[in-house]
């Protein structure tokens, strides 16, 4: 549904987190403004992990905006470390085109100006040759892209420059560019 990826996404991190879903509470809409989500997975793990294991994070909010070199040692620093997850808010269109014309302008609207929420899963390092011994494109490893919206069928792997521009493009709801959101479980 529209405004439950932020919350579901969360979700995802949080139970990477070893988090039970038992403690977590219902899924709610969600705030799609990078600092409210932020607040929001703090405070989730601050007041629903269970005594015996508490959980701290912090969060990190990277701006899509920032130099597509940037973008990618974000990316991969943040997949190298065992403590972090990483969250996307991109704009849908610029990965994988517009949906099926349905309602117009709505849909229009939607694909244009709406954002999603998503967990990335890992970077695929393309060291190798395509097809035909075609060169991979290089410095633009494929990242995975787990679509928490049960109609997109779950991993992507597009391309880091793709989704570079996708992260960079303008949120008009929140007038900044779209993020890369780290989360980090703090050691205890």
């Amino acid at each position: 549904k529209v405004g439950f990826c932020g919350p579901a996404t969360q979700r995802c991190i949080l139970r990477s987190f070893s988090m039970c879903p038992d403690t977590l509470p219902p899924q709610k809409y969600g705030d799609g403004k990078p600092e409210t989500w932020c607040e929001h997975i703090t405070h989730i793990a601050r007041e629903h992990s269970r005594d015996d294991e508490k959980v701290e994070l912090s969060t990190k909010i990277v701006r899509g905006d920032v130099g597509y070199d940037e973008f990618l040692l974000t990316l991969r620093d943040g997949m190298a470390n065992a403590n972090v997850r990483i969250a996307c808010n991109y704009l849908r269109s610029a990965l994988f085109g517009f949906e099926k014309i349905r309602y117009i302008p709505a849909n229009l609207i939607i694909g244009m100006c709406g954002g999603h929420f998503s967990p990335i899963l890992g970077i695929i390092e393309n060291d190798y040759e395509g097809v035909g011994g075609n060169k991979i494109e290089d410095n633009n490893p494929l990242v995975a892209i787990f679509d928490t919206n049960h109609n997109y069928n779950g991993v992507y792997f597009v391309p880091a420059r793709r989704l570079h521009e996708a992260v960079g493009s303008f949120d008009f709801a929140n007038r900044s560019p779209r993020t890369l959101l780290l989360v980090e479980k703090n050691k205890t």
